[in-house]
């Protein structure tokens, strides 16, 4: 859902938000989920700003903000990411760790309840592995190090690759990629795509409007598991972006 994009040395006017002298002067990413948008300065420190109803922003209450406002309670602690899902958040830090906030009705923080989290909360069940990069949309997905895919949260329409259609609540290993090195994730509202070092592109999850690229016969559906798309073998990827139901891919030299 989110769209992460490379903002360094971006001023603040060109953000239309007149006047923001105590704003970080350097951006490197931004994020948007579907009624707030987080943002890193080049520093590591996360601002968020939107509709907080579902406690999104991080910043413990329900406030809508009109303005970046610093996520306190990350403020001292670098991070490498910060993702929007749908109404929650998914942070990296430098170290590997990751946090979430915001709804968690269908387990998209990762925390082995389905609640939400007005301000940002370790995921203690990854926390004996480095994770390098996270996606999410309705759910979650986490990149180690060593190219394994984690993912948590709603899973009705397969998009959490275990071979089910129900919810997890932690984050699960997904096994049918566990021989695979896993370089790059994205994820739609429904479904995910993710990048192989073999240069094979995988998706799984919801194929109702063809966001699976299978093809007519295996699109129309739910695939609750990882499977490539063969038109993009061997295709060096760059970056991959999920839309609510579409992709966009950058590759180099097609």
């Amino acid at each position: 859902m989110a769209l992460l994009a490379n903002l360094a040395k971006v001023e603040p006017s060109l953000f239309f938000l007149p006047l923001l002298i105590d704003l970080p002067h350097e951006w490197g990413q931004v994020a948007c989920g579907w009624r707030h948008t987080a943002a890193l300065a080049t520093s590591g420190a996360p601002f968020t700003w939107g509709d907080g109803y579902q406690m999104q922003l991080g910043h413990g209450d329900q406030l809508m903000q009109l303005r970046p406002k610093l996520v306190a309670l990350l403020a001292a602690t670098r991070l490498r990411q910060l993702e929007c899902g749908n109404h929650h958040c998914v942070a990296v830090c430098a170290r590997g760790q990751v946090y979430t906030w915001g709804s968690g009705s269908r387990g998209q923080l990762g925390h082995g309840i389905g609640r939400n989290e007005a301000v940002p909360r370790i995921v203690s069940a990854l926390s004996g592995w480095h994770i390098v990069r996270v996606a999410c949309g309705w759910h979650s997905l986490a990149l180690t190090a060593d190219g394994q895919l984690f993912s948590w949260g709603d899973g009705r329409h397969g998009q959490l690759g275990h071979r089910t259609f129900h919810a997890e609540l932690s984050p699960r290993r997904i096994d049918a990629l566990s021989g695979v090195r896993m370089v790059g994730i994205a994820c739609g509202d429904f479904h995910t795509l993710a990048l192989a070092e073999e240069r094979r592109v995988y998706s799984w999850g919801s194929g109702v409007y063809g966001e699976l690229g299978h093809g007519v016969h295996r699109s129309r559906t739910r695939h609750p598991f990882p499977h490539s798309i063969p038109h993009l073998d061997g295709l060096e990827i760059i970056h991959a972006a999920c839309g609510a139901s579409h992709n966009m891919l950058l590759v180099k030299n097609p």
